[in-house]
């Protein structure tokens, strides 16, 4: 008996407390793995609603800026009109009816409104009554800076659209300077089209949650420095808006966790940032979710596995009395593969041999390693299926490219034709909107900048379309005059867009030039054509309408300029001077393009384009390019 007895505790020392370690490490090892894909659904759930909310949001973006184009052209145009046809001088400016102009020039009363601002911040005449006699110096320090630069530089500003924080309904802002430089008209206009999207948008968002199992609710919130619901009326505490307000300043996801006695409450914190956006460049997702079942899985787990582990050590106890060899092969093969598995080989077995108690050990392991290696096959078929579309769509891209590529004239035709010359072409995606386009005929070589509605997919679409009008005219209807040209593509454009069924609003803005030795004809839809001559610019205005459809449509005009020998001729995009950047994140402008112009006059055509190419490039800095950029130099020669 005491050699039995020593020969079983040496037993229980050398195989029996090791092979109960390992238990215990397999236990742990499915504990924590149980514990991982548990933490994995809550990211992925995570990032699904990141992605989904993402994309709604990207939506409402692209949906507003295909509004926003045609209320831009009808806040300037209406601006240029009280500038320029109404307050030509100041004597009126401050006791015209405003709300009788604002009838005549098509505004609408109840939802844009005209303010005139004295050069010290006072509001003397407005279509609202109630905001007379105000001063808009008390808006802050930005908006004085902001008034004071429209007068200095007798500018017009128009702004993106912005959220008013007391009424959280999207609004845009323009400022001109009055003729004389003493008054700034300040236009507001609140979009029915464009909240009506936001807030179909919201509702959308709001309806996420509800199919999702275990979620309680879900709020959304944006503005890092005085969050609020974005997608429903919900007043927050000082505690939640700092817990917010922490989120948004440490960019990362957070969860906080609160038990009561029978429930355990999950509350998820879910950051996201997002680029190319100045309404929502970054939310926060306030998750509450019931994280009881997958509290009691765990602690179910962890117990079953204890109670498995425990009914095994018993069975090893006896069956170390009876036959120790027949006991310990198996325990090493389990010990072996738990280890294994723990090391991430999830396709290790072990056979399921010996009597009833290690066979239903070894069909515990096997079906706990077979769960484990089923997840991860999951999630790298998942993972596969992103990486394909991913990859269709960029190979579909990068095509389109190569079609767009195809109807750009070769630069070295353009250098043939016009041997002092430069085209500067960056497109903002892989695809553009903005093209350059060239034709020669047998008197005239005529080039033109064009700018089509969107940029990427969108815009490139648009653009073949405008491109293909533009050859037709010259080619097929025989036309070499510039405003006879546009006034065709117009026509051509229109009618293929009528064909659709849905309301087609895009289309082109674009300068055009013909060269006839030293005559140049000009004609363009929105962008001008700048004529540099012994050091001083002349900006030849083009026709305030676009390629497409329009309210007031009337024929383009035709410009003659008699050239001289050293002129220089730029015709060129919006994308130039709407780009981003700076110490403070302005738009580059007109007057900065237009001194960057001048400065440069002593340069060849190709160090020009090299040095307008490098003052974006630093103007921009790390921030992204928000329009396709497209810039033509052209020198007459002697």
């Amino acid at each position: 008996m005491n050699k039995s007895g020593t020969l079983f505790k040496r037993l229980i020392w050398s195989v029996a407390i090791p092979e109960f370690i390992i238990f215990l490490i397999v236990g742990w090892v499915s504990y924590g793995e149980i514990k991982r894909v548990l933490n994995e659904k809550n990211q992925q759930q995570s990032e699904a609603l990141r992605s989904e909310i993402s994309g709604l949001l990207d939506f409402q973006n692209f949906s507003i800026g295909m509004i926003e184009g045609k209320l831009n052209n009808r806040i300037e145009l209406a601006s240029w009109e009280l500038r320029e046809l109404y307050f030509s001088t100041s004597d009126s400016i401050e006791t015209a009816n405003l709300k009788s102009i604002a009838a005549l020039i098509g505004m609408d009363t109840l939802t844009e409104s005209i303010e005139v601002i004295r050069e010290d911040g006072n509001i003397i005449n407005s279509t609202d009554d109630s905001a007379i006699g105000k001063n808009a110096f008390e808006q802050g320090d930005d908006i004085k800076k902001y008034i004071k630069n429209v007068l200095a530089n007798n500018d017009f500003v128009l702004e993106d659209f912005s959220i008013n924080l007391g009424n959280r309904k999207l609004e845009k802002w323009s400022y001109q300077s009055s003729v004389d430089q003493n008054y700034v008209i300040r236009l507001n206009v609140v979009s029915k089209e464009v909240n009506a999207l936001s807030e179909a948008v919201k509702k959308i968002i709001s309806e996420i949650s509800k199919n999702r199992e275990e979620v309680l609710s879900m709020d959304i919130f944006v503005n890092p420095s005085f969050p609020y619901s974005f997608a429903s009326d919900l007043e927050l505490t000082e505690g939640e808006a700092s817990m917010i307000r922490s989120i948004f300043l440490q960019k990362k996801d957070s969860l906080i966790t609160e038990s009561t006695d029978e429930r355990e409450i999950g509350t998820f914190y879910v950051y996201s940032e997002r680029e190319g956006s100045t309404l929502t460049n970054s939310f926060v997702v306030r998750l509450r979710k019931d994280l009881t079942l997958q509290k009691d899985l765990l602690r179910n787990n962890l117990i079953r596995k204890i109670g498995l582990f425990a009914f095994g050590l018993l069975v090893l106890f006896v069956i170390l009395l009876i036959n120790t060899n027949f006991i310990t092969r198996p325990i090493k093969l389990v010990s072996s593969a738990a280890l294994s598995v723990g090391s991430g080989h999830l396709s290790k077995r072990v056979p399921e041999m010996g009597n009833k108690e290690l066979m239903v050990l070894a069909k515990s392991f096997n079906k706990m390693a077979s769960d484990l290696e089923s997840s991860d096959r999951k999630i790298r078929r998942q993972k596969a299926k992103i990486e394909e579309a991913h990859k269709e769509i960029k190979s579909s891209i990068t095509y389109a490219r190569r079609i767009q590529s195809a109807i750009l004239p070769p630069l070295k035709l353009v250098e043939q034709h016009l041997p002092d010359s430069f085209v500067l072409y960056k497109p903002k995606d892989i695809i553009a909107g903005d093209f350059y386009w060239l034709e020669v005929t047998e008197n005239d070589v005529l080039i033109a900048a064009a700018d089509c509605t969107g940029h990427g997919v969108p815009g490139a679409m648009v653009s073949v379309v405008c491109n293909n009008a533009l050859n037709r005219s010259v080619r097929e209807f025989g036309l070499t005059d510039p405003g006879l040209i546009l006034d065709k593509t117009r026509e051509m454009v229109i009618e293929e867009f009528e064909k659709s069924e849905e309301d087609v609003m895009d289309g082109m803005d674009v300068a055009l030039c013909a060269f006839s030795g030293y005559r140049l004809r000009y004609a363009g839809a929105h962008n001008p054509l700048w004529l540099v001559r012994n050091g001083e610019l002349t900006e030849i205005r083009a026709s305030k309408q676009p390629i497409g459809v329009y309210h007031n449509i009337t024929p383009f005009q035709t410009h003659h300029i008699d050239l001289l020998p050293g002129d220089s001729i730029y015709i060129f995009s919006d994308g130039f001077a709407d780009q981003f950047g700076g110490d403070r994140g302005k738009k580059f402008m007109s007057a900065r393009f237009k001194k960057l112009i001048v400065s440069i006059q002593s340069e060849s055509m190709p160090r020009q384009k090299e040095l307008l190419n490098k003052a974006i490039k630093e103007w921009k800095g790390r921030r992204d390019q928000v329009d396709d950029i497209c810039v033509i130099g052209v020198r007459v020669g002697h």
